[in-house]
């Protein structure tokens, strides 16, 4: 029996396993790199990812418009933004190779560090950086076109003869 809902913050969530999208798989492949990694390796990995985390936290916070979402004690991120359209900052990632998550309430995207992810965080950023760019410059060239744009037919011609709110000339006229 299927399982599917829409109000999961990452979207439309569909299973076909009682389990979720984990396998048993990926359980014992789990299990056999803590045995091969033991104790210390893991937590040497563990603390690798951890700096790389308050690394990528810093450099998002220092991104003008762009913050983390609430305040994760582990290695998964969601960036938001009160200004920007982050999807579009998403496509923009995915355009320099980055492959991120969309989320919703709020609209975020989702980020997963891991060990792959340890000595990356500097090039990561300076994408993003580039991709909140683009995103603040394609959402001003919008509200200009809005602003350029007559709001219905004939409303240009009316505001060049002076009509004031609502079709009321200003005072005085």
């Amino acid at each position: 029996q299927f399982f599917a809902t829409t109000d999961w913050p990452g979207g439309i969530y569909c299973s076909p396993t009682m389990t979720g999208t984990r396998s048993g798989g990926a359980i014992a492949a789990a299990w056999a790199g803590l045995q091969h990694l033991g104790h210390d390796g893991y937590v040497a990995i563990a603390r690798q990812v951890m700096s790389t985390v308050d690394e990528l936290r810093r450099g998002i916070a220092a991104i003008p418009g762009l913050q983390v979402l609430g305040d994760p004690e582990m290695s998964v991120l969601a960036i938001g933004s009160e200004s920007l359209d982050v999807w579009e900052i998403g496509d923009e990632m995915g355009a320099r190779g980055w492959h991120l998550d969309r989320q919703q309430f709020p609209a975020s995207l989702h980020l997963t560090v891991n060990h792959a992810h340890v000595g990356g965080a500097g090039r990561f950023l300076a994408d993003l950086a580039v991709a909140a760019g683009v995103a603040l410059v394609e959402d001003l060239e919008r509200k200009l076109a809005r602003l350029a744009a007559p709001a219905r037919p004939g409303a240009g011609a009316r505001a060049r003869r002076g009509a004031g709110l609502q079709g009321r000339p200003p005072p005085g006229r």
